[in-house]
């Protein structure tokens, strides 16, 4: 009997110990929880590879619960795998302004309130590693988890043999991006011949709408609202996108009525203000069906929610994908938590489709002054975190922005990754508005940002103002042994516009403009369509 007790208490003890262990970290230790696509389950345990959870989402709410007082980092082990995000919609306001015969603005109104696909990995304070050691992701041997947010598109069958078109259900998504086994295609577009100035409309005229054109072609051509027209000012650092309102003939005339807000503040902000003159039209016509006549170009009919794809030679039908979702990660109020070997894949950014004015870096500018202007949405995004890492991974075939790094952020390493085909800037670092250029409280201070040891290429495809890097109001900022290459406009944009000595002295009084340290960096192939720009562009007042 008296073994039997003992035996009986022995194991309940070593149950206790065994359930306590999960919970309760050794002195020194690190726990591991794992997470499997393919194999794993998001009611399993989660704490062997074997017993892996299917969701990064999962793994996130389980380190939540562990991670109170770490005495060793918490891995979560990510295997190799497409990890789709969940998107929700939050909302983002569209602004129409009414404008001072002095170019400030008179009134600013709510336009529309527009959806955004937010994504639902969202990580904050309760994430966050504790006592010193860091939550990490990180992926599985030499596995490549995906942190996507794309979707392919299947179905093909053949709409026009004759010219080689293709068509598939859209499946009900919003999108300005399409990709074949990876490769970006071309959004149904016309000529154009950004270097010489040609216009694609010819004898074009501006008028207080819109444009006139002897080309009466667009009269004839259907979904005419989506139709987009892309600028070039005279200076070439701003490509901004308007779209039809609606055309009509008057004679042998074609009038383009260009949709509002986006022309209003396209007339303030650019022409009123600073005389660039849009009146040669613009450099190229995108989005329209009638369009779609060359191999690798792409149209998307949202009425009748079909896409259509004339393929280059030799492609396969069978690995198309479009992106769904603008954002796939975000860290606000988080600390302590690393990323390694993950990719960072597939957004879209559906913004423009309302108008897009832009400014270098492809900031949004609504505002005459040039003082407001706003960053745009980026695939991963912080504010007001400190010590996160992202090393050895990977951002490719993004919508807008790569990395955003703003108000409040301490402490950010990318290191050692490969940002390729994005859209807007790759990282920017720093915004530019008047809240960051009158910093009155240190915790809102951008600081201590390395940026080093990365390859950049194939930046700002669409946005072709943005840049490899921009740094705004930013201060302790490491850029360093990078290769930046391929890019419609600057390798690097430090620096933002002429500042008054009130907001210069309280911007270095908060360590801001300070300190920007460039060194060892290979940046070739720059300003392939934009000419008022360099491989480094150094812009306002900046101090050691």
């Amino acid at each position: 009997m008296k073994i039997k007790n003992l035996l009986a208490i022995f194991m309940a003890v070593a149950l206790q110990a065994s359930v306590f262990e999960v919970y309760v970290f050794a002195e020194n230790s690190s726990r591991q929880i794992w997470v499997d696509a393919v194999n794993g389950k998001d009611d399993n345990g989660g704490y062997s590879i074997n017993d892996a959870f299917a969701t990064i989402g999962r793994a996130k709410r389980e380190a939540a619960l562990i991670n109170s007082d770490m005495s060793g980092d918490i891995e979560i082990i990510i295997r190799g795998g497409d990890y789709k995000i969940n998107v929700y919609e939050r909302e983002y306001n569209v602004y129409e302004y009414d404008y001072n015969d002095d170019k400030t603005i008179a009134e600013k109104n709510v336009y529309k309130t527009i959806k955004v696909n937010s994504t639902d990995l969202n990580f904050t304070a309760e994430d966050s590693g504790t006592n010193g050691y860091s939550v990490v992701y990180k992926a599985y041997n030499d596995e490549a988890p995906k942190i996507s947010g794309e979707r392919v598109i299947d179905g093909w069958t053949v709409y026009d043999e004759e010219k080689g078109i293709y068509w598939a259900d859209a499946k009900g998504i919003v999108t300005r991006s399409l990709y074949v086994d990876g490769k970006r295609a071309v959004r149904a577009r016309s000529e154009y011949n950004v270097m010489n100035s040609i216009s694609a409309l010819p004898d074009v005229t501006k008028t207080a709408f819109g444009h006139t054109t002897t080309d009466l072609s667009m009269a004839q051509w259907n979904n005419i609202k989506d139709v987009e027209f892309v600028y070039m000012d005279p200076k070439g650092w701003v490509a901004p996108r308007v779209k039809v309102e609606k055309v009509f003939v008057s004679g042998n005339v074609l009038n383009v009525k260009m949709q509002n807000p986006a022309w209003n503040i396209l007339e303030y902000v650019w022409y009123k203000r600073d005389n660039y003159t849009f009146s040669r039209g613009p450099m190229y016509i995108e989005n329209a069906f009638e369009l779609l006549d060359s191999p690798g170009e792409w149209y998307l009919d949202k009425v009748k929610d079909k896409i259509y794809y004339m393929p280059r030679s030799g492609e396969q039908m069978d690995n198309i994908t479009v992106p769904y979702a603008e954002e796939l990660v975000s860290l606000e109020d988080a600390e302590n938590i690393r990323f390694e070997g993950i990719e960072f894949c597939g957004t879209t950014y559906l913004r423009p489709d309302f108008g897009y004015i832009d400014a270098q870096s492809n900031g949004i500018r609504e505002n005459p002054d040039g003082f407001e202007d706003e960053a745009p949405i980026s695939a991963v995004s912080l504010k007001y975190c400190k010590n996160i890492v992202f090393s050895g991974c990977s951002f490719e075939r993004l919508g807008s922005n790569a990395i955003n790094i703003l108000e409040g952020c301490k402490n950010i390493d990318i290191d050692g990754c490969e940002l390729n085909d994005i859209s807007g800037t790759a990282v920017m670092v720093g915004g530019v508005s008047s809240e960051y250029r009158n910093i009155t409280d240190i915790v809102d201070v951008i600081s201590d940002i390395d940026i080093v040891n990365n390859k950049i290429t194939d930046s700002a495809t669409d946005f072709v103002s943005g840049v490899g890097i921009s740094v705004g109001m930013a201060g302790n900022v490491n850029i360093r042994n990078n290769e930046i290459s391929n890019l419609n406009y600057s390798g690097l944009h430090i620096g933002w516009g002429i500042y008054s000595d009130a907001e210069e002295a309280s911007a270095q009084n908060f360590g801001l403009l300070k300190n920007i340290r460039i060194e060892n960096n290979l940046i070739y192939d720059t300003n392939i369509l934009m000419r008022d720009g360099a491989p480094i562009y150094v812009r306002g007042k900046t101090g050691a």
